[in-house]
This record gives structure tokens, C-alpha cells and sequence, in this order.
């Protein structure tokens, strides 16, 4: 039986190793990479240059086709609320899905992880682009006596879905705010059973965290001020305490856990970053949404300096720009290429425990970018990490997903 065979100029196999001039040969199913073999017959053509698919840790593709202004978090979900109400063209969970689904795949990504209001809309997104992931149920609910019902639903909704070889499907409550200890916890059980992780949005702006100190705090306004429009605020008022922040809030209600991976954290303060590295909790980062809702950074060198485990994520079109891992990577100055590379290839792996993603090895999936290069750059006199997250230099021609091409771009000559 034969199989498929791919040559290059450069592969990067992992950061540590690159293989020159050779082929990647995939097993007889062509899911998988087989070996690798050397061919001279590559030299002389157009410059390639392939690397691992992309991991984008956090997404939410429905709303992908809803363009919003830069603003604070709260108002920004108000506004974000009022579109998805319009119900129009512009806003349709099964369209907006499938939409970022091809955005995600063109710009590189290979596996993503989703949380959505829409499951099937979501799953349906994956199956039709062949993209890889997590998709999660967000979860909402702050009353603690309909956290029973609120956790059967959405496992009744989750069990009617057709199990897929490529998707798994989580539970996304979506922030310690918004969802009682009593839900938490019925979550973190159930994906600790399933050997899942739990998704959740933590510490990402200054109204959550003023509201969990001083509910009366005129920084928290904001955040009141949403909840009061759509009728959450009176029982958030009336179960409220005060906490030094919203990480000693879920220590404090014993909803801390191992299989957590918690988003933004750009509010953390350095003893909730220690009280993460304590419990093993993975963090994802999303630099330019942060920036663009008007959070700032998180601190990266602190980040560094308790070596916390993180990779990145997009966040979705209504808080972005793209959905572009490369640009996503690069926005963080403090990084090198070959840093930031890992960070959405490897390191995202390593999060999410997915051994055969992340790097291209003998027995690994065959989910794979390949960058056509400009022809004046001599690949020998060259950081290949400077060159990959170069997107001037670097344009992505082909994405291949399980050994199938999902993206051909059209038309590519880089060197005009």
C-alpha cells in the first residue's frame, strides 16, 4: 500500500529540530505521519517551509461576523447582547460558526478550542471544515437552587449530539461570577470523570474584580449595571460576599481544580497567580482582545517568573481583529520567534494533554502548514522561527488536517 508524500525546503519537525530538502511521508490511512526521507529534488523549487497546525486555546466562532467597537467588557456584552437579539443576517450562530471555522483554518489553526451557546451549530462548524478541538457548553446561572436543572439540561444537551472522532465536548461556565459554587462543582465532577477540562473566563477586567471586593464599588458599576439588564444582578446582591479577588472567591468555595483552564487572568495579582501554580491550573492568554476591551496585559515576566503553565487563544471577531494565531503570538513583544511559536504549537499541546498534536513526529496526527517563502530569502542565513512568524515573508499556501487539505490559498507569488 502506498502513501502520501509531501516535500519541502525546511520541515520543523518540533523547536529543537528542523530537517532540510525532505519529505514527510504519511501511513497508509494518510491521519498520520509515517517517517521522513531526504529529497535533493526540492532544492530549486518555490521555497516551502512546514511546521505544525496551530492551537488556539480560546474562541468563540458564533460571533464571528459581529464587528464591535473597541469598549470596556460589560458594555461591550451589552452591545454584543443587542446584536445577537437582532437575530439577522448578520447574526446567525450557524453561519458566524462555520464562517470563523474557515477563518480559523486559513490563517493556520488546526485545533481549537470553542465555547459556545450553540452546540450543534458549533459541532456542524468542525465537521464541515475538518478543524480539530473542544468544543464547550457555556454554562450560566447564579441562583444556587436551579443549579440541579441547569447542569441536566446541559448534559441532556450534550448526550443528543452524535459523538465525533476529532471533537470533544466540555462544560464552559462561563466566569466565577456568573455561575453558583453548587453548578461549579457539578461541572468540575463531571468533566474530572470524563477527563475533560473545564473552561472558564477568570480575572479578566476591573469591574469583576471590584465587584467581587466592594459590590458597591463605582468601578464595579459596570458590570452591575449589565447584570440589572438582564436580570441577574438582585441574586448576585443577595448571595454576595466580599473577597480579595475573584481567584480567592473559588479557593474560598473549594472550586478550584486541577483540570481547570482558565481564560485572560489579566487582573490576577501575583498571590492568585501562586495560588494557581498550586493547584496545577493551565492559563490561556488573549493579548489582543484584552487590549482591545481595554484590560491591558497581563504580566508575562511574572507569568515567566512563577512558570505558569500558558498558551494562547483569539477570543472571538466581536472582540478582535482576526482570528490569527501568528498575529495573536506576535502581540506580545516580550517574546522571541521561536517563543511565540511554541506557544501555539507545543505548549498548547502540552495544556490540553494531546500527544499527537503540536509538533510533527513519526505517530503524530498530519495536521500541518505549509508557508511559501519569498524567493530572495536565502533559508540557510535565516532564523527559520523569524521567517515562520513573519507573515511578510511567510504566506500560508496549504492547511492540511488528518492528511487532507483544508485551505489552498489562491494564486500565491510573494516575491511581487
Amino acid at each position: 500500500m502506498t502513501y502520501s508524500q509531501y516535500t519541502h525546503n525546511r520541515i520543523v519537525k518540533n523547536t529543537k529540530e528542523v530537517l532540510k530538502n525532505s519529505c514527510i511521508n504519511l501511513d497508509p490511512t494518510n491521519k498520520y505521519i509515517q517517517d521522513f526521507t531526504q529529497d535533493k529534488g526540492s532544492e530549486g523549487k518555490a521555497k516551502t517551509i512546514v511546521c505544525s497546525g496551530f492551537i488556539n486555546l480560546h474562541c468563540h466562532l458564533a460571533y464571528s461576523n459581529i464587528k464591535l467597537k473597541e469598549q470596556k467588557l460589560f458594555p461591550w456584552l451589552k452591545e454584543l447582547l443587542s446584536k445577537i437579539q437582532q437575530r439577522d443576517d448578520v447574526y446567525s450562530p450557524r453561519l458566524n460558526s462555520l464562517g470563523g471555522a474557515k477563518a480559523a483554518i486559513k490563517t493556520g489553526t488546526s485545533f481549537l478550542v470553542e465555547n459556545t451557546n450553540y452546540l450543534s451549530e458549533s459541532i456542524s462548524a468542525f465537521q464541515s471544515t475538518g478543524l480539530k478541538g473542544i468544543i464547550g457548553l457555556e454554562i450560566f446561572g447564579s441562583d444556587p437552587k436551579k443549579a440541579n436543572d441547569i447542569f441536566n439540561a446541559s448534559i441532556q444537551e450534550i448526550e443528543k449530539q452524535e459523538s465525533h472522532e476529532d471533537i470533544q465536548i466540555t462544560l464552559s461556565p462561563h466566569a466565577s461570577y456568573d455561575v453558583s459554587p453548587e453548578l461549579w462543582k457539578l461541572c468540575i465532577d463531571w468533566t474530572q470523570n470524563q477527563s475533560l477540562p473545564l473552561l472558564s473566563h477568570v480575572a479578566e477586567s476591573d469591574a469583576e474584580e471590584a465587584w467581587f471586593q466592594n459590590k458597591d464599588s463605582a468601578i464595579a458599576k459596570d458590570a452591575k449595571d449589565f447584570w440589572a439588564s438582564i436580570n441577574t444582578l438582585s441574586i448576585k446582591e443577595e448571595l454576595w460576599q466580599s473577597y480579595p479577588s475573584s481567584i480567592q472567591y473559588l479557593k474560598s468555595k473549594s472550586m478550584l481544580a486541577y483540570n481547570l483552564l482558565l481564560t485572560h487572568m489579566v487582573k490576577a495579582r501575583k498571590e492568585d497567580l501562586e495560588e494557581i501554580k498550586k493547584h496545577n491550573i493551565s492559563l490561556v492568554s488573549c493579548p489582543r482582545s484584552n487590549e482591545f476591551l481595554l484590560n491591558g496585559m497581563p504580566d508575562y515576566n511574572l507569568w515567566q517568573e512563577l512558570e505558569l503553565s500558558y498558551a494562547l487563544g483569539t477570543d472571538s471577531e466581536a472582540s478582535n481583529y482576526d482570528l490569527d494565531m501568528r498575529s495573536e503570538a506576535n502581540s506580545i513583544k516580550a517574546l522571541n520567534s521561536k517563543d511565540a511559536f511554541e506557544l501555539i504549537t507545543e505548549k498548547a499541546a502540552k495544556i490540553l494533554k494531546e500527544e499527537s498534536i503540536g509538533s510533527l513526529n513519526p505517530g503524530q496526527s498530519a495536521d500541518f502548514i505549509v508557508f511559501e517563502v519569498d524567493e530572495s530569502v536565502d533559508l540557510d542565513s535565516h532564523n527559520i522561527f523569524d521567517l515562520i512568524m513573519n507573515p511578510e515573508i511567510s504566506k500560508i499556501k496549504e492547511v492540511y488536517i488528518n492528511g487532507s487539505q483544508k485551505y489552498l490559498a489562491e494564486g500565491i507569488n510573494i516575491s511581487k
